[in-house]
């Protein structure tokens, strides 16, 4: 990402610009970064990658102890100290 203009840019500015293809815009800290729009390869590449995660996500085991429990009476032997 390349700065576009040497000045402290404010929402407004940001809002001022032009939308669409085939440049994106973002202010970081004051400072404007312009990008060029994700081609489609980039898109299917992202969306692999998003889908690899998430199935290695929902496939791993989860241990959580809980903070609150509430054991019915017929349960409650399982409380200990």
């Amino acid at each position: 990402m390349t700065a576009a203009k040497p000045q402290e840019w404010t929402c407004e500015d940001y809002l001022a610009l032009p939308e669409g293809e085939p440049f994106r815009y973002g202010v970081i800290d004051g400072e404007l970064y312009l990008t060029f729009a994700p081609n489609i390869r980039h898109q299917e590449i992202s969306g692999k990658f998003y889908l690899a995660i998430a199935g290695f996500l929902l496939n791993a085991p989860q241990y959580i102890e809980p903070d609150l429990v509430f054991p019915s009476k017929e349960r409650s032997a399982i409380v200990t100290e």
